[in-house]
């Protein structure tokens, strides 16, 4: 059957079989001025004959360009396209209307390709190779490119030959000998075949080549039967989501025809993705719905489960959405199953729900069900990855966010010593830990505790790594570890906030100077990326008066850095508004939304924040007490427990006031102390020793069930220094007046 007539039947075999189909693609939202899913063939088949059409007014603009007729060539461009508005080739014209100048240089020859007019790029290379007898390694791929898909497969051959032959990068030698086969028994004239299509376009290293109307077009008249998959493939490599989504409708109703689920289903599911893209976010989750309702058994179905709860989520539907996760909980996925992109190597459908539900359940401030989300994840779904790198995220975020629910839920000591974990599980790749940890003990006036549990880590972290090197480390490694070590980061952040209270205004815009990125500060993770910049900002805006004039000289020294954009804004002050508002409104639209970010957040620290939502660090308590040292070092990370300021005196019970009288002793409440001991001279000159060594860590005590305990005697032994060497004694109380005291102790042999 010849090819049009294919495509006619191909047609009418679509819109009378539809109606036959019990589930499948009719439920499906169209796009703006689409065509019924009736005749979704047709519709495509309309499109390519529209970008024939598009082909035709490029290579008419490029033949005016090249006979100097820019003004009719950039009417031409300008007159309205044969295209859709939603097309991506619309921007992409807009765009080369300004490239038609560069048509007539020297060195601009792969234009003539993007311009669709090959036969042009031909003339203009053979012009260059007769004026200067050779041509350039760009200009050699550029004119075999022209002459292939004109046909010339032998001229082609021999010119990519020469770069085989020549003194040519290894990669670039490959690739030139992957186009030699792929044409390699192809006669002069002869219509490229449907693989040599996708071998020179889908798989070709230089990426403008397959951006292009060409790429499409050749593969569509090569063949006499489409396939709509690789059509897709086609459509994405040159960012077409309209002409994408037509193809994926085709595959989406020929694999629902065909019985095949899974594919129909795979076709939704990337529908739903582009939707979703496109901030059509109700098209996107019917389109997730209809996946979910009729295709349960795929490997689609996890996806729009969990997509169809984070949509949910991001609109505030919490309880919605943790019914929606928990589907995935109660289903049997493969959390195995391959993930979606290189970096997420399996698809982790129920770490990640219980993550979501976490999320769900903290952003309504129900922490305990919160933390009891983020724990089942490590302790029953743990995330599944061969990469240590990403490995190390998830323990990362595990801490974080547990320690989060800590701090919610008062638990400071808890809260720190995941926070600590945290620093073991990712060194510096993610400052958020890091940060916190200097805000609590700055805020609790124990900055000089904090610098020696950082000497601690460093410390165990040295030994460990001599002890896995079996050797000690080099000057080399010392310095490496000085800068990359697990209590670098801390300390850079602690180093950076005082060169504000030491007044040295000059370092702080350095450090925003020196330590920005490219991309801008509106975005949470280029934040993290730029963290030392953002802390020196934010120091910089507790002293605006100050900071500003500063500031102000760097900006007018290079006007160009969002981040400086950023640290005047957050001074808030008057002057640092009339600065802002002065700032020229910049061409490019990344500084634009910079500029934006920074007049949004005037004089507002607390936007600027490491934390994606809905998770969020409480206010720290005004009466903080952290721990002091670490009791152990090491993947499982344990506190000394917190010094208490006050006590409540508990005589009622035996345990208890032995209870009491240590914890009097830690507090240096001498009082309180006496009051549990009865005629015991030993003991009350014990009280000064005791309290000394509870305080420096050095005494822990703990007791077991009354040995004897009869009327109103008792005998409880306790076992002191239990990390140390265990010294076990036997304390003698007695009730008197209603209260049990310590009458004496003895030494348990």
């Amino acid at each position: 059957m010849k090819h049009k007539h294919w495509r006619l039947f191909w047609t009418y075999i679509l819109i009378l079989t539809h109606f036959q189909v019990a589930s499948g693609f009719s439920e499906v939202p169209t796009q703006k001025n689409a065509l019924s899913t009736l005749d979704s063939y047709t519709q495509l088949e309309q499109y390519i004959n529209s970008l024939k059409s598009l082909r035709t007014i490029y290579q008419n603009a490029s033949n005016l360009a090249y006979q100097k007729k820019l003004k009719e060539a950039e009417a031409l461009l300008s007159d309205a396209l044969p295209i859709p508005e939603e097309a991506a080739w619309h921007i992409r014209t807009l765009r080369r209307r300004y490239n038609l100048r560069e048509l007539q240089k020297e060195h601009k020859g792969h234009l003539f390709l993007e311009y669709e007019n090959p036969e042009l790029g031909i003339r203009h290379f053979e012009s260059i190779e007769n004026d200067k007898g050779k041509l350039e390694l760009d200009d050699i791929f550029s004119y075999s490119q022209c002459l292939i898909e004109t046909g010339q497969y032998s001229k082609a051959k021999q010119l990519l030959q020469t770069l085989v032959n020549a003194k040519t990068a290894s990669d670039w030698k490959k690739h030139a000998g992957q186009r030699i086969e792929t044409i390699k028994g192809m006669e002069d004239g002869q219509t490229l075949t449907p693989e040599a299509c996708s071998s020179i376009f889908l798989k070709s290293k230089v990426g403008w080549y397959k951006k292009r109307l060409g790429s499409i077009l050749m593969y569509w008249e090569c063949s006499s039967k489409i396939d709509t998959d690789t059509l897709t493939h086609y459509f994405d490599a040159v960012e077409d989501n309209y002409g994408k989504t037509l193809a994926l409708r085709v595959t989406c109703e020929k694999a629902t025809q065909e019985g095949n689920t899974e594919a129909a289903a795979n076709s939704l599911l990337t529908l739903a993705h582009m939707a979703y893209q496109s901030k059509q976010n109700d098209e996107a989750d019917a389109l997730w719905k209809q996946i979910q309702e009729n295709h349960p058994q795929t490997p689609a179905w996890s996806k729009a489960v969990y997509y169809r709860g984070t949509l949910l989520k991001e609109r505030r539907q919490y309880n919605k959405a943790i019914e929606q996760f928990q589907l995935l909980l109660d289903s049997n996925v493969n959390d195995m199953e391959k993930g979606e992109c290189i970096i997420e190597a399996y698809g982790n459908y129920q770490p990640k729900a219980l993550w979501e539900i976490g999320d769900c359940y903290l952003a309504q401030s129900h922490y305990e069900k919160a933390l009891a989300s983020y724990q089942s994840i490590q302790n029953k779904h743990p995330f599944q990855c061969w990469c240590g790198t990403c490995q190390s995220q998830y323990e990362y975020q595990y801490v974080l966010c547990q320690g989060i629910c800590y701090e919610h839920l008062g638990d400071y000591c808890k809260a720190i010593e995941n926070y600590i974990q945290g620093i073991y599980a990712c060194f510096h790749s993610d400052p958020v830990i890091h940060i916190r940890l200097a805000d609590l003990y700055e805020s609790a006036g124990q900055i000089a505790d904090l610098m020696n549990i950082l000497d601690e880590i460093d410390t165990r972290t040295k030994e460990k790594l001599t002890k896995d090197s079996g050797e000690p480390l080099s000057e080399q490694d010392e310095l490496q570890f000085k800068k990359f070590g697990p209590g670098s980061c801390i300390r850079r952040v602690l180093e950076i906030r005082n060169m504000g209270s030491e007044g040295d205004y000059e370092e702080l815009v350095s450090v925003i100077q020196t330590n920005n990125r490219n991309a801008g500060p509106e975005e949470l993770n280029n934040r993290k990326q730029a963290w030392q910049a953002i802390e020196a900002a934010k120091v910089l805006a507790k002293y605006p008066d100050e900071a500003i004039e500063h500031l102000e000289t760097a900006l007018n020294e290079n006007s160009n850095n969002k981040y400086l954009y950023c640290a005047i804004g957050l001074c808030g002050t008057q002057e640092a508004e009339e600065i802002l508002k002065q700032i020229p409104e910049p061409r490019n639209y990344h500084m634009q939304q910079s500029l934006k970010f920074s007049k949004s957040i005037q004089g507002q620290l607390n936007q600027v924040s490491y934390l994606r939502q809905p998770l969020h660090f409480p206010e720290i308590s005004k009466t903080l007490r952290l721990p002091k040292r670490l009791a152990e070092v090491d993947r499982d990370v344990a506190f000394e427990e917190s010094i208490p300021k006050t006590m409540k005196l508990d005589l009622s019970t035996p345990q208890a006031t032995i209870k009491s009288m240590f914890t009097a002793a830690l507090i240096r409440n001498i009082d309180m102390y006496m009051q549990c001991i009865s005629d015991n001279e030993k003991l009350s000159r014990s009280f000064r020793q005791i309290s000394k060594a509870s305080q420096n860590r050095l005494l822990k005590y703990q007791q077991s069930k009354p040995v004897y305990h009869k009327d109103n005697q008792a005998k409880v032994k306790v076992t002191l220094n239990p990390k140390g060497k265990p010294e076990t004694v036997i304390f003698i109380l007695a009730k008197i007046n209603g209260d049990w005291l310590i009458t004496d102790f003895e030494e348990s042999r």
